[in-house]
């Protein structure tokens, strides 16, 4: 498969230091793809950052990166809306305890971009209690149709690092939103709020593009992970050191994909 120039496919390319990502791994809503794990003990609820390359496929539906809880219940997703807005969101007792909307649309199928969302409700700065952060820079514009941004109340505990089922690539237990396109180096911090997004990537001093960097140094807490999608027999696997490794439903070894953040595919 001919593979675009970077910097004419408007993606990230490789970074002054030379690193590379090698895979991806590709989504298919109607497969009904997904990464499942059930922690076995309680992490912090209430700080905790989330870090992942995205590439869309064409589409005009939700499309979930993670989410932990059912809506009958109580649920905390990272998705984007079928508009395009990256939105993170907890729900429980029909009402939203948090709802942020990006008012920028994230929609081009062609290039990689990176995000990272914080999530830290200890904070004493209720706008700085969910951050989100896209190829290195903050994002401040948000918008929520037909209500006001609702960011978390102070020391808020939000669904993720709880024992029930944690998922990549679908909206909540029960829901039939499921993702589409291609995730690559997914980093999860259990009880770290990130205070920028430097821990993964760096302008390119060529290009002046954000491109992705090798990470280290990071502390993951009991629940967090880094998944690399390396091993296409074990696509889940954690490699933080946690062995905090991800089931799989209905993903394949052909979905491990070598378009990537450092070698855009047409």
């Amino acid at each position: 498969m001919p593979v675009f120039n970077n910097i004419l496919a408007g993606a990230s390319g490789q970074g002054d230091t030379g690193y590379d990502i090698e895979h991806s791994l590709r989504f298919d809503d109607a497969s009904s793809a997904l990464l499942s794990r059930t922690p076995g003990s309680e992490g912090n609820r209430r700080t905790w950052s989330l870090s992942f390359w995205r590439k869309q496929e064409s589409g005009a539906n939700t499309e979930p990166v993670m989410s932990c809880g059912s809506y009958s219940g109580g649920i905390t997703t990272v998705y984007f809306n079928a508009n395009g807005s990256l939105s993170i969101a907890d729900y429980s007792s029909s009402t939203y305890n948090v709802k942020v909307y990006t008012d920028a649309k994230y929609k081009d199928p062609s290039s990689w971009a990176h995000f990272l969302v914080v999530f830290d409700s200890t904070n004493s700065t209720a706008t700085d209690r969910v951050r989100i952060y896209k190829d290195g820079t903050r994002v401040t514009d948000f918008e929520t149709p037909g209500d006001s941004d609702t960011m978390p109340s102070l020391n808020f505990d939000s669904e993720f690092n709880t024992t029930a089922l944690h998922m990549i690539g679908r909206d909540g237990t029960g829901s039939s939103d499921y993702g589409r396109g291609y995730l690559a180096e997914m980093h999860f911090l259990d009880g770290t709020a990130l205070s920028d997004a430097s821990a993964f990537g760096e302008t390119n001093s060529s290009t002046n593009q954000w491109v992705p960097i090798e990470v280290t140094g990071l502390t993951y807490g009991t629940n967090g992970f880094y998944l690399k999608f390396q091993d296409s027999s074990a696509l889940g696997d954690d490699s933080s050191g946690n062995t905090n490794d991800f089931s799989v439903t209905n993903l394949a070894a052909t979905d491990q994909m070598l378009d990537s953040p450092t070698n855009n595919f047409c």
